[in-house]
Parts: structure tokens; C-alpha cells; sequence
């Protein structure tokens, strides 16, 4: 291991005529021209045991010895390198390799060479791992212009080769071959500063700065003094109004790895390649090339075994956040935030159907997963009715057929002279359809373009969080509260379960460049529409978290705070056509204060003694409405759990020392359930907990 001196080339470093701000990017333009640090580790670790049997005479003849042995040889490579004050390269590999020694003693020349001669090529490689990562903070800030946005890119590549068994094959004496894969990471994360850029325009500068303030002293006749003038309150809110934006933070990320099985060189050399630089470059570098192995196949560094049981596969991730600060004047806060996540996973077989046949690709399958942000607030406050039924289920029902006529219309349009197949009120496509429509407040009738039928949408919706605390500055709250602040809050997640494609498609309608959701187009037996992602379930997660809400202190420093809150959850399965929802509905206010030399309410020793620590108090009071509804189309909807809630829970804190602290409690609860096979029930509970901390012994 060594550290090298570091030496920074700054060409342009010492040129005064660059010392303006627009040319000190190319001012600052510096070269590191040795790594930071460099790291070569070897490892060799050999076991040689000769067992010799004897017979009862002593002797060995017709006793054959026996050797356990093993020759390993690990390397390690290790390099760290600043090529900028901004950019910096890592690069580490690990070789783990396996020395293979004739049979028997090594007691001939023959047997020597052959030792040495696998050590100078570093043995046969096992496993190689190697890794390669990128940093690179983009120098916004030497551009003036730009110097209110921050970016930081990461690039990660990977590269593992795994060897198989030595000799195994299949029945036609062909070999499995070994395993390859890679993996790119890239991820870029940025953050736009509103507040610099708007101060930066001396017009807008003033409306974030306090105003100054007033000056309040008698002047004498005939004195000069030089007056600010302030500028106007309205106007200022008026500015601040257009600044309303304050700060996003965007962070977006890809993984992608692709995994090679049946790679037959059976040996790595220089940066992992093997013999002609297989599988070359580009895929030791992390290219996602998904014809890679039909290239390998091509130049035959593809087994060609027919029993190869191991797939080809890719996957790919992305995962996408931003949140923005907004702050339309003063005291008066929205967070507003977005995700989206998805993954996919493409396997197949590609291997050869017998012996001596070509290349083919077998059983193509594609799997995933995807959740977002989601916005369904206009059917948040749809009325559930007393024997349970929704409207918007009802709307939801009765928007199939209206989507059974919109995606046969569609799928004629893009596939006029191929056969289709059928769509019903239960086929898939409709029913992923018509629930967005219903539940996202659209009404297929009135713009059927605008309607949706990609259950992957594109680009997350927002979810927001809003505080305010400006009345605390009113003379009517100031004289009651030392602080109050409004609350709301609303987060809806969208998601679609694992989903798998159909067998009946081939590579061309499921492999990773298919990111859409395309409409079923083959029929199956009895001619309905066979979709080619089946999907389990979707399911909308919704909640105000709270609604609305009040968080205070008075001036007395006695804490409030009330809520109310409201969530559902909204499942549908579609492979059986039935939804489940969750509604949830409470109320909760909490009361609590902390009191210090608090007189107790009886004599001791003929006298009202006080408390001299602080004795706290707090009181939580909830009501509480839930309800499980289990929705068919065909039938009556059923109540499958829920109940009404009440819980009163009031606790006394008292620390009387550091080793001593008590505790009075009550708990009253009772529950009135909404389903026949549960009972009502009420509980209650209270006393005085005592608890004694040794820690400070």
C-alpha cells in the first residue's frame, strides 16, 4: 500500500486575466497526475496432508496413500484517485484462484513446472469481483448564472465472474460453462436555492430580507438626517407572493444488472477479460446490451449444452423523489413531495432445444413491481351509505362497459388486421380502466382520449403538507397563546403488486424496452383477451394525516393539540374481480402541561407542602370509526370487520429524584363493532406505577 504526494496541475491557476466570474470555471481548471493511494494485496494459502496406512506387519505394500490438498491464491487490487477536486475514481478487484496440482506427491521436475507454471499465470480464477465508482460534483457554482443549483453524480459499475465445477457436463459430455454479470448504477442528485437566484435580482432581494426597524428619537430643528425609505408592506407581500417557490430537491436513480450464464472461457486476465478480450469492454463496463448473448453465442463463448438450467436475466430499478418548499408569505409553509419506484426483472432460456440444434430463446418471462405518489382527493369524502353501498363503486361498475366499447375501439385502431381477442365487463385491461377512472373522479363519457388505461403511469403525482402559524402573531391570539399552528397533511400512495407476464407472449411483447402496458391483443381458449402482464392486485393507500389541524401552547405553557384524521385503503384483485376497502375516521385531542412547585392538595405534618420538581400531566382522548367493506359486482357488499372506538387515557408524571419517579394512569376504552361475529366490548384500567432507576446507583 502507498500514498502518493499529491500534486495538483492548475494550468490556468496563476492567469489573472481569467480572474473574472464567468471565466472562473476555466480558472479553476485543475489535474491530479498521480492516484491518491494504490493497494496490491496477494494472498496464497496450500494444504498438503499425505495419509499412509499401514497393515498389521508395519508395511505399506498394497496400501495406497491418500492427499488432501488444496492451493489457493487471492489477489487484491485496490486504487483511489481525486483526477479533480470534484471528480474522484475508486477502483478495488478481488481475485480469489485455485493453483491445480497434478495427483500424488509432487516428486518429479514434471509435476514442479506444472506448479510454477499455473503460479506465473496466477492460477485459474474461481471468482472475480470487480468494482469501479465515479463521483462528480458538477461545478455549478463557478457559473454565475447557475451557482443556485447544486448537482452531484455517482456512476457505479460492476463485474463478477464465477467459474463452475471443474469437469462437470451434461450427458452429451458438453459443458454448463461459467457465469458473468454486471451491474451499472447511476444516480444524480440536485438542489435548486430559489432564495439565491431571487437575491440576486435587486429588485426582488428586498421582500426576504426583515424589514429595519423604526426609528423612535426626538430630532432637534435644523438637523440633517439621512432617511431610508421603506418600502411598501402590500408590495412587499405582492413580491413574496411571486417567490413563492423557496427550494426543490430532486434525487434520481437507475440499477441495472444483466447475468450471463453458459460463458465458457474458463480463465480471467487483465480488468476480468478472458481470451480476445471477452465478453469484452462494454460489458465489463456495464453496458445493459440485452443481445449479449446471442453476440457470445455467435462467437461460440456460449455453451452449447441443452440442459443449461440456468436463465439469462436483466433487471432494471428506478427510483425517482422531489420535494419542493413553498412559502407564499410569511409563516405559511407547504411541503410538497413525489416517488415513484419501479422494477423489472426479464428472464429466458437461451440455449440450444437438442444436440447439435441452433440457438433458440426459451420461455421468456418478465416480472416487476411499481408504486408512486398519487392524487385521489376527489373522491376522498364520497359518502359511504348506511348499508354500506358507495357511489363510486357504483360509478366504477358501470364505467366497464363504457371501457369494454373505448379499448376495442383502440386496439382495432393499432392492430387493424390481426385477431383479437374479447373484451368483458372482468377482463383486466377494462378493469385497471375503469377503476382510475372512477376512484381518480374522470368520467370516460365526456373525454374518453384523456382517460387512463396504462396502469404504469408516467410520472408521479404530488403529495403535499401545509403548516401555518401566522395567527400567533395577531394581537387577539397573542394575548392567549405563545404559539399556534394550523395543520393538513395528505399522502396517497399508488401500487401495483407483483405482476408476471403471460407465457402466450414472446420476448418481442415482454423484454425491458416494453415499458408500457400494452393492451392484450391473442385470445385464449374460450376467446377472451389474454392480457400480457397478469397482474395480482392494484391497490390506492390514501390519508390526511390530519385533515385539519391545531397544535398550541398558551401562555400559561399548557400544550393542545387536535386532529382529525381520515385514510382508506382500496384493493382490487383482479383475478377474482373483488375489492377490499379500509376506512378510517378519528378524532383526537390531547391535553398536557408541566408544573413546577405544585402545592399538594392536602396537610402533611399539619401543613400544604409544595412539589419542588416538575410534575407533568397529559390526557389523551380519541374517537375512532373503522370500517372493512369486501365489494363483489354481483353481490350485495359485506362488512368484514370494523368498530367504534373510544379510548380516555390521563397520566400523571411525578420524578421525585433521579433514582425515583411515579406514575398515576387511567385507561377507559370500549369498542362497538359493526360485524355480527365480534363482541362490544370495554375495558378499564388504572393505578400507580413506582419505578426505581439503578442506573444512577
Amino acid at each position: 500500500q502507498y500514498g502518493f504526494p499529491q500534486r495538483t496541475w492548475a494550468p490556468f491557476g496563476t492567469v489573472k486575466s481569467l480572474e473574472r466570474p464567468y471565466l472562473e470555471l476555466l480558472k479553476d481548471f485543475n489535474l491530479s497526475v498521480l492516484p491518491t493511494q494504490i493497494a496490491v494485496r496477494f494472498d496464497a494459502d496450500r494444504n498438503f496432508v499425505r495419509t499412509q496406512y499401514r497393515s498389521a506387519d508395519l508395511t505399506s505394500e498394497g496400501q495406497a496413500p491418500l492427499f488432501e490438498k488444496y492451493f489457493l491464491l487471492n489477489r487484491a487490487y485496490d486504487l483511489s484517485w481525486n483526477l479533480t477536486k470534484s471528480v474522484v475514481l475508486t477502483y478495488s478487484a478481488l481475485a480469489n484462484a485455485v493453483v491445480d496440482e497434478p495427483n500424488g506427491d509432487i516428486n518429479t521436475r514434471a509435476k514442479q513446472d506444472s506448479i510454477w507454471r499455473h503460479l506465473r499465470n496466477f492460477g485459474r480464477t474461481k471468482n472475480f469481483d470487480q468494482k469501479v465508482r465515479l463521483t462528480y460534483r458538477i461545478p455549478l457554482d463557478k457559473i454565475p448564472l447557475l451557482d443556485w443549483m447544486t448537482a452531484d453524480y455517482s456512476h457505479s459499475i460492476n463485474y463478477q465472474y464465477q467459474a463452475s465445477s471443474l469437469g462437470i457436463s451434461d450427458t452429451d459430455t458438453l459443458a454448463y460453462g461459467n457465469i458473468i454479470r454486471n451491474s451499472l448504477d447511476r444516480s444524480i442528485r440536485g438542489k435548486v436555492d430559489f432564495v439565491k437566484l431571487y437575491n440576486k435580482l435587486r429588485y426582488l432581494r428586498f421582500a426576504n430580507n426583515p424589514s429595519p426597524p423604526r426609528k423612535n428619537f426626538a430630532r432637534s430643528p435644523g438637523d440633517d438626517e439621512e432617511i431610508t425609505r421603506e418600502s411598501s408592506r402590500l408590495l412587499k407581500n405582492l413580491t413574496r407572493l411571486v417567490m413563492t417557490v423557496r427550494g426543490i430537491d430532486v434525487d434520481y436513480s437507475r440499477q441495472e444488472t444483466t447475468t450471463v450464464p453458459g460463458f465458457m472461457p474458463n480463465n480471467t486476465g487483465f480488468f476480468g477479460l478472458g481470451t480476445n478480450n471477452t465478453p469484452g469492454y462494454p460489458f465489463v463496463l456495464g453496458s445493459q446490451d440485452p443481445t449479449i448473448q446471442r453476440t457470445l453465442a455467435d462467437d461460440n463463448k456460449i455453451s452449447k449444452s441443452a440442459m443449461l438450467n440456468l436463465p439469462f436475466m436483466q433487471t432494471r430499478n428506478r427510483t425517482f423523489r422531489m420535494n419542493t418548499r413553498l412559502e407564499p408569505f410569511k409563516d405559511f409553509r407547504i411541503q410538497i413531495e413525489a416517488r415513484l419506484t419501479r422494477g423489472d426483472e426479464y428472464r429466458e432460456f437461451y440455449r440450444p432445444s437438442a444436440k447439435g440444434e441452433p440457438y433458440q430463446v426459451q420461455s421468456p418471462i418478465r416480472n416487476g413491481n411499481f408504486q408512486m405518489s398519487f392524487m385521489s382527493f376527489r373522491t376522498a369524502f364520497a359518502k359511504i351509505n348506511s348499508d354500506n353501498t358507495s357511489p363510486i363503486f357504483d360509478r366504477f361498475k358501470s364505467y366497464r362497459e363504457d371501457f369494454v366499447r373505448i379499448l376495442t375501439e383502440k386496439r382495432l385502431a393499432e392492430n387493424p388486421n390481426a385477431t383479437l381477442g374479447e373484451y368483458n365487463n372482468n377482463s383486466q385491461d377494462v378493469l385497471i380502466a375503469a377503476f382510475f377512472a372512477a376512484y381518480n373522479g374522470r368520467d370516460p363519457k365526456k373525454d374518453p382520449s384523456k382517460v387512463r388505461t396504462n396502469p404504469f403511469l408516467g410520472f408521479p403525482l404530488p403529495n403535499w403538507r401545509v403548516d401555518y402559524n401566522g395567527l400567533s402573531q395577531l394581537n387577539a391570539f397573542k394575548k392567549i397563546f405563545s404559539s399556534f399552528t394550523l395543520e393538513h397533511s395528505y399522502q396517497s400512495t399508488y401500487s401495483v403488486g407483483n405482476f408476471t407476464s403471460s407465457l402466450d407472449y414472446g420476448a418481442l411483447y415482454v423484454n425491458l424496452a416494453v415499458m408500457n402496458y400494452p393492451l392484450a391483443i391473442l385470445p385464449g381458449e374460450n376467446g377472451q383477451a389474454i392480457p400480457v402482464f397478469v397482474m395480482s392486485t392494484i391497490s390506492l393507500s390514501e390519508k390526511f394525516g390530519p385533515l385539519i389541524g391545531i397544535r398550541a401552547r398558551t401562555q400559561n405553557k399548557i400544550d393542545l393539540r387536535l386532529t382529525y384524521n381520515q385514510d382508506r385503503n382500496i384493493s382490487l384483485n383482479l383475478s377474482n374481480s373483488q375489492m377490499a376497502e379500509l376506512f378510517n375516521r378519528d378524532i383526537t385531542a390531547t391535553v398536557g402541561f408541566t408544573r413546577n412547585n405544585v402545592r399538594i392538595p392536602f396537610r402533611i405534618n399539619g401543613e400544604f407542602k409544595k412539589l419542588k420538581n416538575d410534575l407533568q400531566f397529559q390526557c389523551n382522548f380519541t374517537v375512532r370509526d373503522t370500517r372493512a367493506i369486501q365489494r363483489r359486482f354481483e353481490e350485495p357488499p359485506t362488512a368484514i370487520a370494523g368498530n367504534y372506538n373510544f379510548q380516555l387515557r390521563p397520566q400523571v408524571n411525578y420524578t421525585v429524584s433521579k433514582l425515583w419517579s411515579i406514575q398515576f394512569y387511567f385507561d377507559r376504552t370500549f369498542n362497538n363493532p359493526y360485524v355480527l361475529n365480534s363482541f362490544r366490548r370495554s375495558t378499564t384500567a388504572g393505578g400507580i406505577q413506582v419505578r426505581f432507576n439503578v442506573a444512577e446507583l
